[in-house]
């Protein structure tokens, strides 16, 4: 984790630095390869969000995580008005994913069940948009129902969700 705290660091910052560039700005430079305007300016803030969730997670600081998260959710939930795009919906379910992991750590159960309740709901939604990574997200769904259920101490049922899990992946 401490060797690549400098490396996601520096990503992250190149990638504020993109967002905050003049959008006239990008289309004045000269080597095609330089130019990063394959995600829009919004896209390129909930990423940076992404990755200070993702290293507050890696890092142990799950209250900074979850802090980012909402604030990530808050931000896709006013692009959404506008763009329904598959990567907007793939990022929004890894923040789901990293707080479910974060309440299941605080021991928040009864949030951690709604939040994956949420999940579903937008699993079930993506699938008419996005149905290529319903398998990954299939399987994310009972991992996470699994450690639901072993917060619980339901053994055989978490048992059976990572064995379901399993199938899933196989078939």
């Amino acid at each position: 984790i401490k060797s690549s705290k400098t490396a996601l660091m520096q990503l992250q910052q190149s990638i504020q630095n993109l967002a905050s560039r003049p959008e006239e700005e990008a289309y004045l430079i000269g080597n095609p390869l330089e130019q990063f305007t394959w995600l829009s300016r919004d896209h390129l803030n909930v990423l940076v969000y992404l990755l200070t969730v993702f290293h507050s997670m890696l890092s142990g600081r799950l209250e900074k995580a979850l802090k980012y998260a909402d604030k990530a959710q808050a931000q896709i939930e006013q692009i959404k008005s506008m763009d329904h795009s598959p990567f907007l919906m793939a990022v929004e379910m890894l923040f789901y994913e990293c707080r479910i992991q974060s309440h299941l750590i605080f021991g928040n159960k009864s949030v951690a069940i709604k939040e994956i309740n949420l999940l579903c709901r937008l699993h079930t939604a993506s699938n008419s948009i996005n149905s290529s990574n319903a398998i990954q997200r299939t399987l994310t769904i009972h991992a996470l129902l699994g450690l639901y259920a072993t917060s619980l101490n339901f053994n055989e049922a978490a048992e059976a969700q990572f064995a379901s899990a399993l199938r899933t992946r196989v078939n």
